[in-house]
C-alpha cells in the first residue's frame, strides 16, 4: 500500500526499500531467536531419554525460559533506547547464539534450567523491540503487513527447521564421540552469533540514518510517521499510569496471552504429540510437525494484507481466534490420522491469522512516549501464558497420560481471547479512541495495496 497521512505520500520504491532493508533483516533476527527457542521440542526426542528427564522436567525447562523472559523485557526495550537499534540486535542475537549453543552440553536438570532462563533474559524485549522499530520505519497502512513479515520467522522456524534438526539429529548423530541433538544445538547456534554481527553492520536507528534513502526521501518518512502521531496525540495513551489503569491495555495482554498460549503449545510440544501418537522416525516427526506451521504462515499473510486494505482490525482478530479453538477442539474429535493433522493446519491457519494483525491494536493506542513499555506490558502477559501454559501441559501429560485434556484446555482459552476483544473495541469507541482508516488520494493515485509494495 502507498502509505499516506494528510495527503503525504510515500512512494511505493520506497516503501519496498524499508521492507528490504528494515522488515526482512528483522524477520532474520526473529527467524534466529525462534529456531534456537524451539529446536528444544526435537532435541527432546532423545535428549529427554539420554538425560533421564521426565516430562516434568522438560515442561519446567520450557517454562523457566520465560521466566528470564519476563522479568528483562523492560530492560531489554530500555537497552534498545539507549544504545539505538543496531547494537541492540547485535546484543540479542549473538548471546542468543552463544547461550543456544552451549546447550549441547547440558548434562544436569539444574543446567539444563539455568541456560533455558538465560536464553530467556537474552531473547526478552525480542518481540516487542521488533514492534517498536517497525513503527519506527513503517507508516500505519502498511504495519500490519510489516509485522506479519517479521512473525513469519515463527511458523518458517518450524517449517524448516523442523526437518532441519530432525535431518541433523539423523545424520550427525554418534558424530566425534557427541549425540545427533548436541550437533544440532551447536549448528544451529554458531549461524545465530554471525547474524548478529551482520545485523550490527545493516541496520540504522532512523530513516534519516540509512545511506540507501535520499535525504529528502527519510524526511519524507519521518514526516509521515510524525503526521500520524500527530493526529493521534489526543487520543492515546500517553503516560505510564494510564497504561496501568487503561481496560484495554489489560484485555489486550490477554488475548495475546491466549494467543501467545497456543502458539508455544504447538511449538514446545507437538513434535512429541506427533511421536506418542505415530511412532514415526525424528526426521518424519520433523515434517510431520511442520504442517500445522504452514497453516500458520499462510493465515498471517493473508490475513494481514486483507485487514490493511480494509481498514479492520478486530473482526481480523477474533474470527480467525474463535476457528482455531474450534479446529484445535475438531483434531481431538478425529483421533489420529490425515483428518485431524488437517484440523491442526487450519487450526494454525487461524492462530496465524489472528497473530499478524493482533499488534496494530496496541501500537495504536499507546503514545510515542510509552509506547515501548506499553507493548513490553502486553508480551510480558502473553509471556506468562506461555510459562505457565507450558508446564502445566508438562503436568497435564505426566498425571493423565493424555494431551486431550491440554488441548482442549487450549481452545477453551482461544475462544475467551476472541471474547476479551468487545470491550476494547468499545472502550476505544467511548473514548474516541478508534483509528480513522486513511482517506483516499486525490485523482488516481493509488491507495490500496499491491503484491510489489512488499517485496
Amino acid at each position: 500500500m502507498t502509505p499516506q497521512t494528510e495527503g503525504i505520500v510515500v512512494p511505493v520504491p520506497v516503501v519496498k526499500r524499508i521492507f528490504a532493508r528494515v522488515v526482512w533483516p528483522l524477520f532474520t533476527l526473529f527467524l534466529a531467536g525462534a529456531i534456537d527457542r524451539v529446536n528444544l521440542s526435537f532435541a527432546a526426542l532423545k535428549m529427554n531419554g539420554q538425560l533421564n528427564f521426565n516430562h516434568e522436567v522438560y515442561g519446567f525447562g520450557v517454562s523457566i525460559f520465560f521466566l528470564g523472559y519476563l522479568l528483562f523485557q523492560m530492560p531489554s526495550l530500555y537497552l534498545l533506547r539507549k544504545i539505538g537499534v543496531a547494537r541492540w540486535c547485535f546484543v540479542v542475537t549473538a548471546s542468543a547464539g552463544i547461550i543456544a549453543t552451549l546447550m549441547a552440553f547440558v548434562a544436569t536438570p539444574l543446567q539444563f534450567y539455568s541456560l533455558r532462563f538465560l536464553l530467556g533474559v537474552a531473547e526478552a524485549g525480542l518481540a516487542p523491540g521488533i514492534v517498536y522499530i517497525v513503527g519506527v520505519w513503517v507508516p500505519r497502512s502498511d504495519r500490519a503487513a510489516a509485522i506479519a513479515r517479521t512473525q513469519l520467522a515463527a511458523p518458517i522456524s518450524i517449517i524448516f527447521g523442523g526437518p532441519l534438526s530432525g535431518w541433523l539429529m539423523t545424520r550427525l548423530h554418534s558424530t566425534n564421540g557427541l549425540a545427533g541433538w548436541q550437533w544440532m544445538f551447536i549448528a544451529e547456534g554458531l549461524p545465530t552469533i554471525c547474524l548478529g554481527v551482520l545485523l550490527f553492520a545493516l541496520m540504522r536507528d532512523k530513516p534519516t540514518q540509512a545511506k540507501w534513502l535520499s535525504h529528502k526521501e527519510a524526511v519524507l518518512v519521518e514526516s509521515v510517521l510524525a503526521e500520524e502521531q500527530a493526529a493521534l496525540q489526543e487520543r492515546v495513551i500517553v503516560g505510564f499510569r494510564d497504561v496501568l489503569t487503561d481496560i484495554r491495555v489489560w484485555c489486550a495482554a490477554g488475548v495475546w496471552l491466549t494467543l501467545i498460549l497456543a502458539s508455544y503449545s504447538l511449538s514446545f510440544w507437538l513434535p512429541l504429540v506427533v511421536k506418542q501418537t505415530s511412532g514415526q522416525s525424528d526426521l518424519n516427526v520433523g515434517f510431520l510437525s511442520a504442517l500445522p506451521w504452514l497453516g500458520i504462515g499462510s493465515g498471517m499473510l493473508f490475513n494481514a494484507r486483507h485487514s490493511d486494505r480494509t481498514g479492520e482490525r478486530y473482526f481480523h482478530i477474533g474470527v480467525p481466534a474463535i476457528l482455531s479453538a474450534i479446529f484445535f477442539a475438531l483434531s481431538l474429535a478425529a483421533h489420529v490420522g490425515i483428518l485431524s493433522l488437517l484440523f491442526l493446519v487450519l487450526a494454525g491457519f487461524g492462530l496465524g491469522s489472528a497473530q499478524s494483525v493482533f499488534w496494530t491494536i496496541p501500537s495504536s493506542i499507546f503514545g510515542r512516549g510509552v509506547v515501548a513499555n506499553g507493548l513490553a506490558l502486553i508480551n510480558i502477559c502473553g509471556s506468562i501464558g506461555g510459562m505457565v501454559g507450558s508446564s502445566l501441559i508438562g503436568v497435564i501429560r505426566q498425571n493423565t497420560g493424555s494431551f486431550t485434556p491440554a488441548i482442549l484446555g487450549i481452545s477453551a482459552t482461544l475462544a475467551f481471547g476472541a471474547l476479551l476483544l468487545i470491550p476494547i473495541a468499545r472502550a476505544s469507541q467511548a473514548k474516541r479512541h478508534a483509528i480513522p482508516p486513511a482517506r483516499p488520494l486525490p485523482g488516481n493515485a493509488r491507495s490500496e495495496p499491491t503484491e510489489e509494495s512488499y517485496e
